[in-house]
């Protein structure tokens, strides 16, 4: 610890030691080198003439003993008086890094705050702009569920067109069965009087013979009317395959226009489902059709066509 200044007693006590060690009249750098290098050379050169001034033949007088005490009293006031200004500087230190601290603090904080202010900025941004793409995602929505509307008005309308063409393919189909019985039956009926007409006299196979002309005659009509019946049958599967074409694009434009409602908007759940519905009695219709046009086919084909004849 430092030694906290000096006074008379310890100038004196020096000048004592170097006359004790044959120092004759000590000089000023000398007593400050005994005091330790402390010490201002002004003081130490009061205090000197203070001592010089008391000295009676050639040696000191002696230090009263109040003045050991008042030695002792400054030198406590003065290490009282170091004591409370290392505390006040101490205590301005800590004041000093606390005010440092909090003026960083303040400016992080004002930092914080500004980065704050430009985030909610940027949002207040990004809510604008999302809500602008919501507002036109609603419009584009709106717009896609007039146009799948409109689809299903078109797909109804083919449903009915397709049944009204699978109700005409079925009473053709009747048409020609019944076609292919009287056809049979004139054929029975003519091989049964051949046989009868075989059996009779010979005078009787000139009109056996004109009776096969006009059986022949009724045969060819029900044979034109038969053909006339095929190619009826086979212009409707022909536009009904044409049906069955325009109703797929329009399932996948139907599709197409789904995908774009559901990426739109998810609460178009109702719709799709009822889209489903429709989706699913379409490939039945679908279903139907091809089974129909299968037994047309088998009904057109001629191992068929042979076993009717026969």
């Amino acid at each position: 610890m430092a030694r906290i200044g000096i006074s008379q007693y310890d100038v004196e006590k020096a000048y004592k030691s170097l006359t004790s060690q044959g120092v004759n009249n000590p000089s000023i750098d000398a007593i400050r080198a005994e005091l330790g290098n402390t010490g201002s050379k002004t003081t130490i050169s009061k205090y000197l003439k203070d001592i010089k001034k008391t000295r009676t033949n050639g040696t000191l007088t002696e230090v009263k003993v109040s003045d050991a005490i008042g030695h002792l009293v400054s030198q406590l006031a003065a290490r009282l008086n170091a004591e409370a200004n290392k505390t006040i500087e101490d205590m301005e230190q800590a004041f000093e890094n606390e005010r440092q601290a909090w003026n960083q603090e303040k400016s992080g904080l004002e930092e914080s705050l500004s980065q704050a202010t430009e985030q909610n900025k940027a949002l207040s941004e990004n809510i604008h702009s999302l809500q602008a793409k919501l507002n036109t995602a609603s419009r584009e929505s709106e717009q896609l569920n007039i146009e799948l509307q409109g689809i299903q008005s078109d797909l109804k309308e083919l449903t009915a067109v397709c049944r009204q063409k699978d109700e005409r393919i079925i009473d053709l189909e009747k048409s020609l069965q019944h076609s292919y019985d009287n056809l049979s039956h004139f054929r029975e009926s003519a091989k049964e009087q051949r046989d009868q007409q075989e059996r009779k006299h010979a005078e009787e196979v000139s009109g056996l013979r004109a009776e096969q002309r006009k059986l022949g005659q009724t045969i060819a009509s029900q044979q034109s009317e038969l053909t006339q019946l095929n190619r009826q049958n086979a212009e409707l599967i022909t536009e009904k395959r044409l049906l069955a074409k325009s109703q797929r694009e329009l399932q996948n434009s139907l599709k197409t226009l789904t995908e774009k409602v559901q990426s739109a908007s998810t609460d178009r759940e109702e719709l799709l489902a009822q889209l489903d519905a429709i989706t699913k009695e379409n490939n039945e219709l679908n279903t139907s059709v091809v089974q129909l046009e299968h037994e047309i086919e088998e009904l057109k084909s001629p191992k068929k066509l042979a076993k009717n004849r026969k």
